[in-house]
């Protein structure tokens, strides 16, 4: 079990840090990023986000990233997708070991790290792997809490659930 999970772990890691950086940027990448930028350099500008009506989640997480790998912008700015990816990858593989056991879970994290749509999202520095971390985190506590009606629980997916809408407004329907 630790080798499957230590083998999904870098495959993990090989798919989406490898040539971080070799892709064009999108146009809303470079947005982003230099809001991060921004917000970093003058602590007043934290919510620079809000003036385009996006939430600030993004910015805040990328300048930890922008500090870690300074002049390479593009890679930190991408490193915040990798990040939330892997809540989501580790989101997936609780999920799916609460209800169907160990040999669900390493299939469906196996699929998560080879999926298109998560492999794509996951390298690019938007935030929609953010909101697909939130998704999959408030499902899985969602069944928690179905199950056990625990106060930690719903604590927890509460929280979850604030972080997801400082990611993205869209997260409102999760």
């Amino acid at each position: 079990d630790l080798l499957i999970l230590t083998i999904l772990l870098c495959l993990f890691v090989a798919s989406r840090i490898v040539n971080l950086d070799k892709w064009p940027q999108f146009s809303d990448e470079g947005i982003y990023i230099n809001w991060a930028k921004t917000a970093w350099k003058d602590a007043g500008q934290r919510f620079i986000s809000i003036t385009d009506g996006r939430q600030p989640l993004q910015t805040w997480v990328t300048i930890p990233f922008l500090k870690l790998f300074s002049p390479h912008d593009l890679f930190a700015g991408r490193m915040f997708s990798v990040a939330t990816g892997f809540a989501a990858f580790l989101g997936m593989l609780s999920l799916l070991f609460y209800l169907w056991g160990k040999k669900a879970a390493f299939i469906g994290a196996a699929l998560y790290v080879f999926l298109p749509y998560t492999l794509f999202y996951d390298r690019m520095a938007l935030v929609d792997s953010a909101v697909n971390a939130g998704f999959i985190w408030i499902l899985f506590l969602s069944f928690v809490l179905i199950r056990t009606r625990r106060l930690d629980a719903a604590l927890i997916m509460g929280c979850i659930g604030g972080i997801a809408l400082l990611a993205k407004s869209s997260s409102r329907m999760f």
